[in-house]
């Protein structure tokens, strides 16, 4: 939990509810580096604070990871596939 602890520090817009993040990550807002940072960060944590039985939702984080796994593969089928 201290691990999250730091990220949460560092890194506000990764932990919590992450509403603005999913906004920002559907209005492009996110870099490609950033948001694959981030898709990893949120798949491999989310299931590790939900075994805490710490109090949060499990519905907004997967929706975050969706749509960082949808938009990440969106911004590589654009630079992969031709036009």
């Amino acid at each position: 939990m201290g691990l999250l602890g730091v990220f949460g520090w560092f890194m506000p817009l990764l932990i919590g509810a992450a509403d603005l993040l999913t906004q920002d990550i559907l209005n492009g807002k996110i870099l490609l580096g950033a948001l694959d940072y981030g898709f990893l960060l949120h798949f491999f944590l989310g299931p590790i604070s939900y075994a805490t039985r710490a109090t949060g939702g499990l519905f907004a984080p997967t929706l975050t990871v969706d749509a960082q796994a949808g938009t990440l593969f969106f911004m590589l089928w654009g630079t992969c596939s031709p036009t």
